[in-house]
């Protein structure tokens, strides 16, 4: 089931997420928004202006507190400090215009979805285990100076410019890292510092990619899977 108008008069998606079903912000009904949000136990809330969400800002998630996930695209935001009522948050995305969010303080966050904003910070000291970035580009076209979450799990950058990985800290609990359309990127030689436990490599869209150092002598890595090919698996790792 895709988002779908609810009998209420929001937009409502239930399919979006295992936490359960999120509703649309209207911005010119937030009164009764917020009371259809709790009527109905929703756990989600979303905002496009296609659904009617025209808010510059996110005062009013100091009503709907209990909120499981958060998913915003398509927006620009003037302040986002009402992000920080949400305890139980455990999956966020706001994209594409907003201030800098502090990630450390969402005690419960183990999902960000977002397009990178140099603004952002506390992600060293968050609780995120899955990140997913999109359009990764620092005027350094390094990762030099980017913070990220120190007990991420699972990692993704889509159109990220970096030429290397040269920057990135170490991540020891990172088990699978994903490269989408990163174009610059050639040099893997850092790939059992940044990730000393490493098990998954995915890479796609990524022409420049060396393949002599990083890979093959990586002790933990068990798969492979680069430019629509597979050039490591858990039997060439054994043998």
């Amino acid at each position: 089931m895709s988002i779908e108008l609810g009998k209420g008069g929001f937009f409502e998606w239930h399919d979006h997420l295992e936490l359960g079903p999120g509703v649309g912000i209207n911005s010119s009904r937030i009164d009764e928004y917020v009371a259809y949000f709790h009527r109905h136990q929703f756990v989600g809330i979303f905002g496009h202006n296609s659904f009617g969400f025209t808010h510059g800002d996110l005062d009013f998630l100091s009503q709907t507190c209990s909120a499981k996930w958060l998913w915003i695209w398509d927006a620009s935001l003037d302040d986002v400090d009402g992000i920080y009522c949400l305890d139980a948050l455990e999956y966020c995305g706001i994209n594409d215009k907003r201030p800098g969010i502090d990630f450390s303080r969402l005690p419960s966050l183990k999902t960000v979805r977002n397009h990178w904003n140099a603004q952002d910070c506390g992600l060293s000291q968050s609780t995120i285990e899955l990140y997913v970035l999109w359009h990764v580009k620092p005027r350094s076209k390094s990762f030099h100076g980017t913070e990220f979450p120190a007990d991420v799990r699972q990692l993704e950058f889509n159109w990220a410019n970096p030429t290397s990985l040269s920057g990135l800290p170490v991540m020891a609990d990172l088990q699978t890292l994903k490269f989408h359309y990163c174009r610059n990127l050639d040099d893997l030689s850092e790939l059992i510092r940044v990730a000393p436990n490493l098990k998954h490599l995915t890479m796609s869209q990524c022409p420049q990619v060396d393949l002599s150092a990083g890979i093959f002598e990586h002790p933990t890595l068990q798969s492979a899977y680069i430019n629509e090919q597979v050039v490591l698996n858990r039997t060439t790792l054994k043998g």
